[in-house]
């Protein structure tokens, strides 16, 4: 199995925004588009050791309030959350 490391430095596409632990001790990593992703959203979902088991695929417009009023962050630019 191969093996990556990702940061933000790893694709001008996304940053990482938010990070919150999970129920099953693990995190839920949330990555705000940036350039050609703009006003979009991913979730990756990773395990104790920090292997992304789940990623939720690109969100954009309706899709991304549900996330903005979770992790109380504006993710389409519209200067309102949710």
């Amino acid at each position: 199995m191969e093996t990556r490391n990702y940061s933000d430095n790893t694709t001008p596409s996304w940053e990482g925004v938010v990070v919150e632990a999970n129920n099953s001790g693990g995190s839920r990593f949330l990555l705000q588009g940036q350039n050609n992703l703009s006003e979009q959203g991913y979730i990756w979902t990773t395990n104790s050791q920090g292997v992304i088991t789940r990623g939720s695929g690109w969100k954009s417009g309706d899709a991304l309030l549900q996330w903005e009023e979770e992790f109380d962050i504006d993710l389409n630019g519209d200067s309102i959350i949710a």
